[in-house]
């Protein structure tokens, strides 16, 4: 008699990505779900006062109350943030 187990593997899941412009910078934001109107302004409105890029993150994880990881492979001008994934 042979053991068999199987790998349960997670299901892909979509990912809504909205992009902003800072300096030279492409910031891409991925959720799990599409953003709100609201939070996409409240970001831009505030975009112009971020100093950093980790200052950005920070702003997102107030705005969107998720945590927020940071991803970018150098030297791109593409910066990812994934919130809540």
């Amino acid at each position: 008699m042979t053991d068999t187990s199987e790998v349960a593997r997670p299901a892909a899941h979509d990912v809504s990505v909205v992009t902003f412009a800072w300096r030279d910078l492409h910031f891409h934001v991925a959720t799990p779900y599409p953003l709100l109107d609201a939070h996409v302004r409240a970001v831009a409105e505030t975009l112009p006062k971020v100093a950093s890029v980790g200052q950005f993150a920070d702003l997102l994880a107030i705005i969107l109350g998720r945590r927020v990881r940071i991803q970018t492979v150098r030297p791109s001008l593409d910066v990812r943030f994934e919130v809540g994934l």
